[in-house]
């Protein structure tokens, strides 16, 4: 990959409670780390969910959000509540790449990046809604890697070891989103395996590997992107131009 120097690339790192323990981060970092060397101007915005303060989805949220879907109206509390979920959803879609950092948490993903997911997925910034089409992602030009860890469950194993909600529920909130070209790499086992770390540097090989699969998509041109009501489109802002980035791994 040749760094062109036309358009500079953004990622965004999400990282893991276990730190440098943390499986998926060790399949991560070594992505993110080649992805730097091949393209040097990339520029890697880490997001740590388990240091950095998020705030609750309340009641005021909640309401500013059912303004979109034609309930209520939006007064200067919610406007203002309404306002910090932007801010932080803004974050994320300034990312041209994603890059998911995923454990298995009881057959799922973890309560942060639930959470997280629970913030920034709202209507007008990640999804718009018709009554008659349905739901529709807003993310565009967009590409995911993730990196799926488990200690014991391993795909086509036997239910006693588990069941994978993590990656069916993550791959459809990425498409419901917006993002259709979507990379993972898996480690799993991580402990009922005969060659733990052979199976990890296998893994850490596919991952360096998948540096070669990315390609930066072009962006659409500017306009004006937004949710629906029953009654019809309810908000369109101005889609600014964002700096270009990569995110980077959530465990």
């Amino acid at each position: 990959m040749r760094d062109t120097g036309l358009r500079r690339s953004h990622c965004c790192s999400l990282a893991s409670p276990r730190g440098d323990n943390s499986q998926s981060s060790k399949l991560a970092n070594p992505y993110l780390a080649e992805r730097k060397a091949r393209q040097p101007s990339v520029q890697i915005d880490a997001l740590d969910l388990w240091q950095e303060d998020r705030p609750e989805f309340d009641g005021d949220k909640a309401a500013a959000k059912m303004t979109f879907f034609g309930l209520g109206e939006m007064n200067n509390e919610t406007q203002s509540a309404w306002d910090q979920i932007a801010t932080i959803t803004q974050r994320f879609t300034d990312a041209d790449e994603y890059v998911f950092s995923v454990p298995m948490w009881n057959c799922g993903v973890d309560y942060k990046l639930k959470q997280y997911i629970d913030i920034i997925t709202q209507p007008g910034l990640l999804f718009g809604f018709d009554p008659e089409a349905g739901y529709s992602g807003l993310l565009e030009n967009k590409v995911a890697r993730v990196f799926y860890t488990a200690g014991v469950y391993a795909p086509g194993a036997s239910a006693k070891y588990g069941s994978d909600y993590q990656s069916s529920y993550l791959s459809w909130w990425l498409e419901f989103i917006g993002i259709s070209e979507i990379r993972d790499v898996r480690f799993q086992p991580s402990l009922l395996t005969g060659d733990p770390l052979g199976d990890q540097k296998a893994a850490i090989e596919r991952s360096v590997e998948l540096v070669s699969q990315y390609r930066l998509l072009p962006r659409r041109p500017l306009g004006l992107r937004g949710s629906f009501t029953k009654s019809g489109p309810a908000v369109a802002r101005p889609m600014t131009e964002p700096r270009p980035r990569i995110a980077g791994s959530i465990a």
